[in-house]
């Protein structure tokens, strides 16, 4: 499709609204950004292919295109704002570029046909809620510049079976995996904290490695994950929160976790 260059509104170098058709759509070249909420709602807008000058996607830009389901970004892009991709629930499939630093809150929350998402090793945050709710999602690699797993950043992605955790993670915050498909968790040495219910709900849970430096593990972190048989807790940890739960019998102890239907092996071997 070819599309006018009257179709946008461009103030400077960022463009900040669209009034075409439509359908596929090819930004025109020089646009540095594209501003905030730029195409969001835009329901007919199927396909969108942004200029090799691009270096930012802001809040909202892409937010709830219905039919949204081809993106393609060019080496050089540095920033996706929050909610720039929410709700797009036809999106199939992101490249990110080499270039990517960052993925704000709840970028690409919702985007429930999302099945393939390759995160470059240059990022350095992704944003609370970035990937939740994608729930086509089956496999994941995260790149070694994270130090930090946000706040429900894979929460609800129901299909999301295996997860690569990068060496040099700190801390796996508050239900960062909640809900999800994962089946194992093995945690490189670096991973201190462990944050509340980050992964809760875990149905398909059966696996967990928990280093020897780890510090804190939080309330319900482990809560409900029934194919969970036992777990083995390092004998350095300074602070787990909440109760042990062993098959639903309570155990209120000085040393007290909240891990639900497993056996606990505390400083010991499995």
């Amino acid at each position: 499709m070819r599309v006018q260059r009257e179709d946008f509104r461009i103030l400077k170098d960022i463009l900040t609204g669209y009034e075409g058709p439509g359908g596929d759509v090819t930004v025109p070249e020089g646009v540095r950004a594209i501003g905030r909420g730029a195409f969001a709602g835009c329901d007919g807008l199927t396909g969108i292919s942004l200029p090799e000058t691009c270096r930012e996607i802001q809040a909202h830009a892409f937010e709830t295109c219905r039919e949204l389901r081809r993106v393609l970004v060019p080496e050089g892009l540095l920033r996706i704002g929050s909610h720039a991709f929410w709700n797009c629930r036809r999106l199939e499939r992101m490249d990110l570029p080499e270039t990517l630093r960052s993925i704000g809150e709840e970028a690409f929350c919702g985007c429930a046909g999302l099945t393939h998402v390759a995160l470059p090793g240059g990022i350095r945050s992704i944003g609370t809620g970035a990937f939740g709710y994608c729930e086509g999602l089956t496999d994941l690699v995260l790149p070694e510049g994270i130090t930090v797993i946000e706040p429900q950043t894979f929460q609800c992605c129901s299909r999301l079976e295996h997860v690569t955790f990068p060496r040099g993670l700190i801390s796996i915050e508050r239900q960062a995996f909640f809900d999800s498909g994962i089946r194992e968790a093995y945690l490189p040495d670096s991973v201190r904290w462990i944050e509340e219910g980050a992964f809760q709900l875990c149905g398909n849970l059966a696996r967990v490695r928990l280093p020897e430096g780890i510090e804190r593990i939080g309330y319900k972190v482990f809560y409900l994950c029934p194919e969970l048989n036992s777990l083995r807790v390092p004998a350095g940890v300074r602070e787990i929160q909440g109760t042990i739960q062993v098959h639903y019998l309570t155990c209120y102890t000085p040393y007290a976790a909240s891990f639900a239907l497993c056996p606990i092996y505390l400083g010991g071997s499995l």
